[in-house]
């Protein structure tokens, strides 16, 4: 069976390849912003090519590092990327929230690295979605 994707058409598995990539990059890009490793990847992306900066006076340097102070502001200090945070009674990381996030993963037989982050926090349920759409299909993991 074939998918649509606009002006290609893409078996199942390649449909799922696609987006087993796609969630590893959002997923790094939630978790580390613009890098200088991610950039070739985002710049093969045309939507988002479109909104990164191209010229010839444009300093990379200073933009990755401007691009990591507004990430971390964003992130670090008014976003909290932590489904506990909105979820739980007293709006606190840990707890029941986040035992149940971990209890579905053990559930479905994802382990999630907690060493990285919280099994509540917003780029763990892409390494699972990517988790088990590999397990499935016969796909070299996405090397940073």
């Amino acid at each position: 069976m074939a998918v649509d994707q606009g002006n290609a058409t893409l078996t199942l598995a390649e449909t799922a390849r696609a987006r087993h990539y796609g969630y590893a990059l959002f997923g790094w890009l939630f978790q580390e912003g613009v890098t200088a490793v991610l950039l070739p990847y985002i710049q093969a992306i045309p939507e988002l090519a479109a909104a990164y900066p191209d010229s010839p006076d444009f300093d990379e340097a200073a933009a990755f590092d401007e691009a990591a102070a507004e990430h971390h502001q964003l992130f670090g200090f008014n976003l909290f990327p932590y489904e506990s945070i909105f979820l739980d009674s007293a709006g606190l990381l840990g707890g029941v929230v986040t035992e149940r996030v971990a209890a579905r993963y053990r559930q479905i037989g994802y382990v999630a690295d907690t060493a990285v982050a919280s099994p509540d926090h917003t780029t763990i349920p892409e390494g699972s979605l990517r988790s088990s759409i590999q397990a499935d299909l016969p796909i070299r993991p996405f090397q940073r």
